[in-house]
This record gives C-alpha cells, sequence and structure tokens, in this order.
C-alpha cells in the first residue's frame, strides 16, 4: 500500500515523517469502501485519507468525480459543449432534480431520500457556489474567481435563488451556475477551494500515489486562481 511520506503538520525542512494506517473507518455513506484514518508517529498526530471528490461529514460527493479523480459523464452530451458532466452523482442531485419539478417524498420508505434532505443539499449547494442570501459580498467574488464564472452571472443567479418562489426556481439558479462551469482537471480543486471560502470545511490538502512525496494544498490563499 502506497502511503503520503509527510503527514499535514511537516514542515519543508523537517523530512519524511513515519506514517502508518491507524485503522479503517467504515461509513454507511460516501464511498462505498472504508476510508483510512493514518497515524504520523513523528509528530503524534492522526489524519484521515479521503478519497478524491468526498469530505468530511459528507454523504455524496461535491464533484462528479470518480475515487481516482477521473470526471465523470452523465452518459448524454450537449451539442455546443460536448459531454456533460454527471452532476447526479453529486451533491447538486438535489437541486437537478428540483430544477425538473422532481420533489423528494415527504416520508422515507427506508430506501429513497426524503424531502427535508433535499432542501438541506439545496442550501448547502447554494453555500458552496456563492448563492446563499448570507454570503457576504467579498467571499462571493472570490468564489466567482474560483469558478472562474463572471461575478454578474453569479449575483443573477444569487438574485433569483433569494427571490424563488418555491423549490424549483431555487434549484434552476444553482443549475445556471453548475452550467458555466468548465470541466477539466481543476473542477474538483475548485469546488473544494469553494467550500474553504464558504467555511464549509476547513483547508483540504490533496495527496496523490503519484504526484510525487508530500501533500498540496487546493486552495493556497485567499483570491488565487488555480492553473
Amino acid at each position: 500500500m502506497v502511503l503520503p511520506a509527510s503527514c499535514l503538520w511537516a514542515e519543508p525542512e523537517s523530512g519524511c515523517c513515519e506514517i502508518a494506517v491507524h485503522h479503517r473507518r467504515e461509513r454507511k455513506t460516501g464511498p462505498e469502501f472504508a476510508v483510512l484514518v493514518l497515524r504520523c508517529r513523528t509528530h503524534r498526530r492522526a489524519f484521515t485519507l479521503y478519497p478524491l471528490g468526498q469530505v468530511p461529514y459528507g454523504r455524496m460527493s461535491v464533484a462528479p468525480v470518480s475515487c481516482d479523480g477521473e470526471l465523470l459523464g452523465s452518459g448524454d452530451a450537449d451539442p455546443a459543449r460536448g459531454p456533460r458532466l454527471g452532476w447526479q452523482t453529486t451533491v447538486f442531485v438535489a437541486a437537478l432534480q428540483a430544477a425538473s419539478g422532481q420533489a423528494w417524498p415527504r416520508e422515507s420508505d427506508g430506501i429513497a431520500r426524503i424531502w427535508d434532505t433535499q432542501q438541506e443539499l439545496i442550501a448547502r449547494s447554494a453555500q458552496l457556489l456563492g448563492l446563499a442570501p448570507n454570503t457576504p459580498p467579498r467571499i462571493g467574488e472570490q468564489i466567482a474567481q474560483q469558478l472562474q464564472v463572471p461575478r454578474l452571472e453569479q449575483l443573477d443567479a444569487a438574485r433569483a435563488f433569494e427571490g424563488a418562489s418555491g423549490y424549483k426556481e431555487r434549484g434552476r439558479a444553482i443549475v445556471a451556475v453548475l452550467g458555466r462551469l468548465q470541466p477539466g482537471r481543476c473542477l474538483l480543486e475548485q469546488l473544494l477551494g469553494c467550500g474553504v471560502l464558504a467555511g464549509l470545511w476547513g483547508p483540504v490538502q490533496r495527496w496523490s500515489p503519484g504526484a510525487g512525496p508530500g501533500t498540496s494544498p487546493v486552495f493556497r490563499e485567499v483570491g488565487t486562481r488555480l492553473a
């Protein structure tokens, strides 16, 4: 098994850490396999290694990527833009279905997701894209820059979300922004960086087995545009 050579608390001059598997944590939601909890004996700290696209306490991926980082398609295509992204596999599925008038059931049958969950995911999606009514203007601007979406279009979507008369219109406001996102290798990092800005989760470090010995932040500083 290939493990990171350094932990989150390592300094550039401190050399490699002594990292080992502490245990495997089973999850009822999110990736359909246990995630690794690692421990650095050098710094006496433990941390969790999540699959790409997954976040702490998240039930669904935040980006349409597989666990190895490959973009997932929806199976159909837009004649003007090519294959569509597989947003149905992410937290944005609630907004997509709301936009098309698919309300989740009010009561659970033990299998299907329910209405309250759909509304919660719509609110979380709006916060992630900078559309929530309580988003400070400066944070909204930074999220628009992170997503490489025109600020005026994001503001239009935010106004539509705030003034929506129901769940369908809120879903359409979110879908309008998703339609502006460009498929590419940076999409996951862009969305993870937006979550940092929006306060949905703390700083994220990305590590890939073939990318070198250490980890790298997906969002280095406020206003930084990803390459």
